[in-house]
């Protein structure tokens, strides 16, 4: 029989094009509006950005704007750019080198979430990624010694922040906002299209969708899982929430006949269990980003546990693969304003 592996298929319910006049003069809820669809890569990954709007002027400058500001934090956030503003954080370890706002606001974030998941989120993880990046390369298990090294080298603890300052106490230690920088890239990106008065928008971060208030003519936007071995997708209807998946259902890496999840486990230095998929619903999308990562992680009950007692307003289906089939969990309530939910 075959293996049960997680399909993702996004329903977005976006037409492309926008034909309508450029005018102005009214506020755009009070136009006839059409969907306008612009697609741009941030951060090697391709992000679309579908706006409704009146005017196809103001939905290309505000596009512009939200790419725009995708690209800045890229800028600050990176482990690929050697010039980022967190690999010069590094590169200055142990002295305080002056940061920039949205540097010290991912900080924080972050080591709020690494509190509230049990460090199951961990942005320190660089050298264990770094690790497992070769490995992928070529093929090779790290010996135990190179993933112990690695993983004395992830510690939250050494990054130290004094107002507009910052440092990592300890050389060695890296920064890699991959669990959540794509979240906190998509927060920004809709936060700028709201200040452009086009709050009827959806944003999809190769996979990592928000969505912002509902199209013309609907009540919300369509996010379809289609997980392979059940009988029925899992749909949520969606409006003023983010959607974020991870897990080692679809993607892994093979070596010596066993598959490793890209997801890494900080406490062990492994790839977590390749059998499971999470998705979380919430508010934030750099929430819904680090939390998928951290339900990756940690055990189903525990992780269940965390949401309901850390997260009431997040709520996550976690697809597991036993054998031939695969076992749906569903975790909390719809958060606000998520009318249907699997």
């Amino acid at each position: 029989m075959n293996r049960a592996l997680l399909l993702a298929a996004l329903l977005l319910i976006a037409v492309s094009g926008c034909r309508t006049n450029e005018r102005e003069v009214m506020p755009d809820d009070a136009l006839p509006m059409e969907a306008c669809e612009y697609v741009e890569m941030v951060m090697a990954s391709p992000v679309r950005i579908t706006i409704y709007s009146s005017s196809k002027q103001r939905a290309r400058k505000a596009a512009r704007a939200a790419f725009d500001r995708m690209h800045q934090l890229e800028r600050t956030l990176s482990d690929w750019i050697p010039e980022s503003e967190s690999n010069r954080l590094e590169r200055n370890a142990p002295e305080f080198m002056t940061i920039s706002t949205d540097l010290g606001d991912a900080i924080k974030l972050s080591r709020t979430l690494w509190n509230a998941t049990d460090r199951a989120f961990d942005p320190t993880i660089g050298p264990l990624v770094e690790l497992w990046r070769v490995t992928r390369k070529t093929g090779r298990m790290p010996h135990q010694d190179a993933i112990a090294t690695a993983r004395s080298k992830v510690d939250f603890n050494a990054v130290e922040l004094r107002e507009d300052e910052a440092r990592i106490k300890s050389v060695g230690v890296e920064l890699d906002f991959g669990g959540i920088g794509k979240g906190i890239a998509l927060d920004e990106a809709s936060r700028i299209l709201d200040e452009y008065g086009l709050n009827r928008h959806l944003i999809d971060f190769d996979g990592e969708i928000l969505a912002g208030d509902e199209p013309p003519g609907r009540s919300f936007w369509q996010v379809e899982l289609t997980p392979e071995g059940v009988n029925e997708p899992l749909i949520m209807n969606v409006v003023r929430c983010s959607i974020a998946t991870s897990g080692g259902l679809n993607q892994f890496f093979e070596i010596d006949g066993r598959r490793y999840s890209h997801v890494i486990d900080p406490s062990t230095g492994f790839g977590t269990n390749c059998t499971r998929q999470v998705t979380v619903l919430c508010e934030s999308a750099a929430y819904a980003d680090a939390l998928a990562t951290a339900g990756c992680v940690l055990d189903t009950i525990r992780f269940e546990e965390i949401l309901r007692t850390r997260f009431q307003n997040a709520s996550a289906v976690v697809l597991e693969q036993v054998e031939t089939s695969t076992t749906v969990t569903r975790i909390g309530d719809p958060p606000v304003r998520v009318p249907v939910f699997p």
